[in-house]
């Protein structure tokens, strides 16, 4: 696996979880398991381990909500959202919990299982496991947030294993919904663009990204954005990869895009800085030798398109 959440092993076939006996009878196949959630967090055996439960298993009796993720193989595996109980610790922004870390066991989980922030984790998640955790809290998270009609308010039912939603009073029918999103690896001779959020810890930098606006082409995407925030005009651009991003729900869609100079003028509501970096000292942020920059997170699009264009595979 190049990076976290880039999977396609999963089989996504709902035909036979369509109707509640349907979703019903795959639940109590002896080859089912389920995976905890506790605010968009995957319960874990291990750093490295999903922690997978029987569906009779007694956490998942008061569970909020369940859904089914696809097959294994040919076992179907679940996730289920698990309420707060007592003693849980108070639940974080968002945006506070981006750089969360830590292990949070529940009282009836198996000897040395907890809950931990997906973000902490994906980069040593198997690409099985990496895939149904991402699927698990994109799902979930649509769930908690989307339980009433957007036409007209009124409580929705969750139908279709999970993936779709329907409204018994006017009749509408919706979808998990994904934001695009591009991330552009944008290069000037042997140079490579960085920039710095103004919501992240000081010397972490990473690769300029933003939503897709309606009516706007990927490539518009990314030129209008790099311009925008740091007055770099680009050239070509070339599609590489895409990842899923369930923080919320966005797909990222990286690039290679060619600047046509390096005249920095960074709007600073965007960015709380920029800087062009050599591939030199790029490759010196990676190992962690820099003291003024720190790379972005092991497991990242950004971090798998910085390494590619370290070692020459991108130009």
């Amino acid at each position: 696996m190049t990076f976290a959440f880039s999977g396609g092993s999963i089989g996504r076939d709902i035909s036979h979880v369509e109707d509640t006996e349907g979703f019903d009878a795959c639940l109590r196949r002896a080859d089912a398991l389920v995976l905890p959630m506790w605010h968009g967090k995957p319960l874990m055996r291990t750093p490295k381990s999903l922690c997978w439960l029987s569906p009779a298993h007694r956490m998942l009796r008061h569970r909020s909500c369940i859904v089914y993720l696809g097959s294994a193989g040919a076992a179907p595996r679940f996730a289920a959202a698990i309420p707060d109980w007592q003693g849980a610790p108070a639940r974080k922004s968002e945006a506070g919990a981006m750089f969360e870390r830590g292990f949070q066991p529940h009282p009836l989980t198996p000897d040395m299982a907890g809950f931990v922030n997906l973000r902490q984790v994906m980069a040593g998640l198997c690409a099985e496991d990496s895939e149904l955790a991402v699927t698990a809290r994109g799902l979930l998270g649509w769930h908690s947030s989307h339980k009433f009609c957007s036409a007209c308010a009124q409580p929705t039912d969750i139908l279709s294993g999970g993936w779709r939603r329907y409204c018994r009073g006017c009749g509408n029918e919706s979808f998990c919904p994904l934001s695009p999103v591009v991330i552009m690896l944008v290069i000037h001779e042997d140079s490579l663009l960085l920039g710095r959020s103004n919501h992240w810890p000081g010397k972490m930098h990473s690769l300029l990204a933003g939503f897709i606006e309606p009516g706007e082409t990927v490539e518009a995407a990314i030129r209008r954005e790099t311009f925008e925030e740091t007055g770099i005009a680009v050239g070509d651009v070339r599609y590489v990869a895409s990842q899923p991003w369930p923080f919320p729900a966005s797909l990222m869609l990286g690039f290679l895009a060619h600047a046509r100079h390096r005249r920095l003028r960074i709007d600073h509501n965007e960015l709380a800085s920029a800087l062009w970096v050599s591939r030199r000292r790029m490759q010196a942020i990676l190992q962690r030798e820099d003291a003024d920059i720190h790379p972005p997170r092991t497991g990242s699009i950004a971090n798998f398109l910085i390494r590619r264009w370290v070692a020459g595979k991108l130009s």
